[in-house]
C-alpha cells in the first residue's frame, strides 16, 4: 500500500532516498515491516551511509530472531562514526542473544558512560532483562 502522491513523485525522481525513506517510514509506522525493509534496502543502494535506514534494518534482523546479522548492520553505524548510548545498548543486546557474553558487558558498560539522564534507565533497563534472562538459563 502506497500513497498516490508518493508513487507519482517516485516516478519523477527514481531513486530520491528522502521520498524512499518517507515511504519506508509509512509502511513501518502501518506495521508492514517486509516492504519497509525493502525500502530500506533500496535507500542503502542508492546512499549507503544512511543511518536510519541501517539503523532500521538492524532493528528488523534483531526482531527475527537474527542478531547475528543485526549486530553487522550495529558495527557498520560504529565504523561509520555513530557513538551513542542506544547504538551501544543495542549491541549489547544482539551480542547477548548471539551468545557473545564477552562483549555483552563491555557494549552495556559504554552506554552506561554515554547515557544522558534521559536515557539511563532504557541501558538499566535492558541491563536488567540481560541480568533475568542469563540467571533463568544458569
Amino acid at each position: 500500500m502506497e500513497l498516490p502522491d508518493n508513487k507519482t513523485a517516485l516516478e519523477k525522481f527514481p531513486g530520491e532516498t528522502t521520498l524512499l525513506t518517507g515511504i519506508a517510514r509509512i509502511h513501518e509506522e502501518l506495521n508492514d515491516m517486509t516492504n519497509a525493509v525493502k525500502l530500506y534496502k533500496d535507500v542503502l543502494h542508492y546512499d549507503n551511509t544512511h543511518v536510519e535506514a541501517i539503523a532500521c534494518i538492524a532493528t528488523h534482523h534483531f526482531y527475527t530472531d537474527q542478531p547475528e546479522i543485526a549486530l553487522r548492520f550495529y558495527r557498520r553505524l560504529l565504523q561509520m562514526g555513530v557513538y551513542n548510548a542506544e547504538l551501544f545498548t543495542n549491541l549489547g543486546l544482539c551480542c547477548f542473544y548471539a551468545q557473545q557474553y564477552d562483549m555483552t558487558l563491555n557494549c552495556f558498560e559504554r552506554a552506561l558512560a554515554l547515557a544522558s539522564d534521559e536515557n539511563m534507565g532504557d541501558v538499566w533497563y535492558n541491563i536488567g532483562h540481560v541480568a533475568v534472562v542469563w540467571s533463568f538459563y544458569n
